[in-house]
């Protein structure tokens, strides 16, 4: 299958093309994704846990009777553990990979972040789309089928609410709270922000969430 690349190279506007990429995401027709498989970096931090919640979210809204299943490999980092806590989605220590339609792997710029998920991930005949803010590294390229790439943002979070407005999506508050909670703790507290990173913020902001809510979590 075709590979394709999607880079927002523009730290001030998203490209048509870009906009695009996003709105045909999962690349496969939904009514064929019965089983669905998110998974995050090893010890998944704030900003991969977010990602994976708002994928999660996404899929079961554009195809209502998908089964999601969240891998995150060696657990939680403790920063992630109290978001969880606070807005909590099932997460599963493995899966059969061989018997799903799709796979979506969030904020991980490298295969060895995998962990133990790496062979059978690889050997799956399934989609694979990775949507990531790292650079793309070969081991990535290797296996994807789909990749949604934008190193000008400061978070995979920040990718995710791109899908969620590209793919015409509303959410409640929460999803959106916690995309706004990723968003802040890769940008450390927005001090790694640029301007798209602040739009963003508003935007979240306007759909619901809450700055101080997000402090006050981290």
């Amino acid at each position: 299958m075709k590979k394709l690349h999607v880079v927002g190279r523009s730290r001030s506007r998203v490209s048509n093309h870009y906009r695009q990429a996003l709105s045909e995401f999962p690349f496969i027709k939904k009514e064929l994704v019965r089983r669905a498989v998110v998974v995050c970096h090893r010890l998944a931090d704030v900003d991969a846990y977010c990602s994976a919640y708002g994928i999660a979210n996404i899929l079961r809204r554009i195809n209502k009777g998908i089964s999601v299943s969240i891998l995150t490999p060696g657990g939680l980092s403790i920063p992630a553990k109290r978001v969880r806590d606070k807005y909590p989605i099932k997460l599963y220590k493995k899966t059969d990979f061989a018997n799903v339609d799709l796979i979506v792997v969030v904020d991980t710029g490298n295969l060895e972040l995998l962990g133990d998920f790496i062979e059978p991930l690889v050997r799956s005949k399934s989609m694979k789309v990775f949507v990531d803010h790292h650079p793309l590294s070969s081991s990535i390229v290797g296996v994807a089928d789909h990749v949604i790439l934008d190193e000008s943002v400061t978070s995979a979070s920040e990718i995710i609410f791109d899908l969620i407005t590209a793919l015409n999506l509303n959410f409640n508050k929460k999803v959106y709270q916690v995309l706004l909670t990723g968003v802040f703790f890769d940008s450390q507290h927005l001090r790694l922000a640029n301007t798209r990173t602040v739009k963003k913020v508003s935007e979240l902001c306007v759909a619901g969430a809450s700055i101080s809510g997000t402090l006050d979590l981290l």
